[in-house]
């Protein structure tokens, strides 16, 4: 007896076209222990789990409204801290560009640690969710691009709980047709421009 939540985010449309949002589950709080005594991240969900996931948006958006086909949803922690790590990966645009840039996949709360894989980026500058670096030479007249660089950094989101309703996934599973068929819940965030 299985759920499966699908999960959409609707922007306003005040909100313009490079607007970020992300929803994961949080693997912070949706874990157990396996049977040899290791810690598992827990991806899929039984009538009798309330799933944890978070959303993560740019500060300028604001959410206006959360609905849901089933259960319930609840607000558990604004602002939390979550550390993420990114491989990013620089090259430059043209042959002869003396910089190269890339863009986060979140936006940045805190940046906790760089780990270089050979040349070694320099000119480090960060402008909202971009990363430039220059390929200048460095101290030791090495070139500093192609670069790759796994990146730690906390962003900052809001922490959210589903609880599915049990006595229709009960009902619902009771059905001989509907045994193995896992129980549909849509959640939609409506985000818009920040007042």
């Amino acid at each position: 007896m299985s759920v499966e939540t699908t999960i959409v985010v609707k922007f306003g449309d005040d909100v313009g076209d490079n607007a970020l949002a992300v929803v994961e589950l949080d693997e912070t709080k949706n874990i157990y222990v396996d049977n040899s005594g290791e810690i598992q991240i827990k991806t899929t969900f039984n009538s009798d789990d309330a799933p944890y996931f978070w959303i993560h948006y740019d500060s300028t958006l604001v959410i206006e409204k959360i609905e849901k086909s089933a259960g319930e949803v609840f607000s558990i922690e604004e602002n939390k801290i979550y550390t993420k790590e990114q491989q990013l990966v620089f090259i430059k645009e043209k042959k002869d560009s003396a910089t190269a840039k890339v863009s986060l996949s979140y936006n940045m709360h805190q940046q906790i640690s760089k780990t270089w894989f050979g040349n070694v980026g320099t000119g480090w500058k960060k402008v909202n969710r971009d990363i430039t670096i220059t390929g200048g030479l460095n101290e030791f007249d090495l070139p500093t691009i192609p670069a790759i660089c796994d990146f730690v950094f906390t962003i900052l989101a809001d922490q959210y709980k589903l609880v599915p309703p049990k006595a229709d996934i009960d009902a619902f599973h009771a059905i001989d047709a509907n045994k193995e068929k896992p129980y549909p819940i849509l959640i939609v965030f409506y985000l818009g421009r920040k007042p």
